[in-house]
């Protein structure tokens, strides 16, 4: 297979927050990446994520820093950026997993277990 033809055959997923997370720990290359701004980042993040603004002029170089055969798992606050930099990252060659809703359905998610749990 020529490399403009594995290039080619990466797709990016967008995957709600259940499905995203079982995928995320079934991967042994598995990378998490915040792209958020830093500020948005300090408010909370989920755990073990890097912290990698998309909207840095930098993030493309960082980016490709990582190699070709890590999964990159992405998220940012409301899934709009992921899905941005999703497409421009399987064009780079990774696969990449977005998480659909981003930061915020982690947060709904949190907000439904703790009503659960009153």
């Amino acid at each position: 297979m020529s490399s403009l033809a594995a290039l080619s055959s990466k797709t990016f997923h967008h995957l709600p927050l259940e499905d995203f997370l079982k995928k995320l720990e079934e991967s042994d290359q598995a990378i998490l990446i915040d792209l958020r701004q830093k500020v948005e980042f300090s408010n909370g993040a989920i755990e073990g994520a890097l912290s990698m603004d998309i909207l840095s002029e930098q993030f493309f170089i960082d980016i490709a820093k990582f190699p070709i055969s890590n999964h990159l798992f992405i998220y940012c606050s409301n899934g709009k950026r992921s899905a941005i930099a999703g497409k421009h990252l399987c064009r780079m060659g990774y696969e990449t997993t977005g998480l659909r809703g981003g930061y915020m359905s982690v947060q709904q998610a949190q907000r439904i277990n703790e009503k659960q749990r009153n």
